[in-house]
């Protein structure tokens, strides 16, 4: 297994590990749309399924599967979160979130405020996007398919440690999707 360390400049230690970067980031931005079925499994053993719809750049929805009632949304500015059950929207700065490297126009993985790890072994590489402060403190990895570098899987830990693994299936890439299905609703309130 090989490694390389990126700290705004690069720093590595086996031959054409910097090349896996800049290739994920193509990989990444060679598509305008992504559709796939999901398998969701947090920390505590927790599994749902979905379905996941990305459309280059910042757009991205999340439908969890009906029994848990939950869509997130993101938007070029909001990651939306709606819970259908309580009929409610919050919404989050999506810059703050460990995604918001794979919904920006220019992907990079690499970067100024946080450090990029990568791993190669087996068919599979493995980047890691790390912050140690601030509010997207944590850890995003993503896991790519050799050599064609299709993203298969990303886990996601947190400031306190908590890991969330999204494992991808089925994808389909450069499908239509209208861009109605990337706004969060609004509910009205109930009146009394």
């Amino acid at each position: 297994m090989s490694f390389l360390l990126c700290f705004g400049g690069l720093v590595w230690s086996g031959p054409g590990l910097a090349d896996l970067v800049s290739r994920a980031e193509q990989a990444l931005m060679n598509f305008s749309t992504l559709q796939a079925d999901f398998v969701q499994i947090s920390s505590d053993g927790t599994a749902i399924s979905g379905k996941l719809y990305l459309r280059r750049p910042n757009r991205m929805r999340i439908d969890y599967e009906e029994s848990v009632q939950l869509s997130l949304v993101a938007t070029p500015l909001w990651l939306h979160v709606d819970d259908k059950q309580a009929r409610q929207v919050a919404s989050y700065p999506v810059r703050q979130t460990p995604l918001a490297p794979l919904l920006q126009k220019q992907i990079s993985l690499r970067g100024d405020d946080f450090e990029t790890r990568i791993a190669e072994a087996d068919g599979i590489a493995q980047i890691t996007l790390s912050r140690q402060t601030g509010e997207a403190a944590g850890e995003l990895l993503l896991e790519f398919e050799l050599p064609k570098f299709r993203l298969r899987r990303w886990i996601v830990t947190d400031a306190v440690g908590v890991k969330t693994t999204v494992t991808l299936q089925n994808v389909r890439l450069n499908l239509p999707m209208k861009i109605d299905n990337f706004i969060a609703p609004q509910y009205e309130e109930d009146e009394d």
